[in-house]
């Protein structure tokens, strides 16, 4: 069980990844038209921190939703 538990952990941070990685690739898409450089160019010094800010205003809305979920979570109260 415990092996069980630790393998859908690791898949959660994968899907996280691979919803991070479609996320970046849908901006860099939408912005880089008509051969600007968008928001994610291949220089970092040359791109906006809009983005970052993008993924922690998402970090904070996970966080806000991991706390509304943990604080309405009732444990089983079955006793053996």
């Amino acid at each position: 069980m415990k092996s069980l538990g630790t393998s859908l952990a690791h898949l959660a941070i994968a899907a996280g990844s691979y919803l991070n990685s479609a996320v970046l690739g849908a901006i860099a898409w939408a912005t880089a038209r008509g051969g600007a450089a968008g928001w994610i160019p291949d220089d970092l010094n040359e791109g906006h921190l809009d983005y970052f800010w993008l993924m922690a205003a998402l970090g904070v809305v996970n966080l806000l939703h991991f706390v509304y979920c943990s604080r309405r979570y009732r444990g089983n109260k079955t006793t053996y």
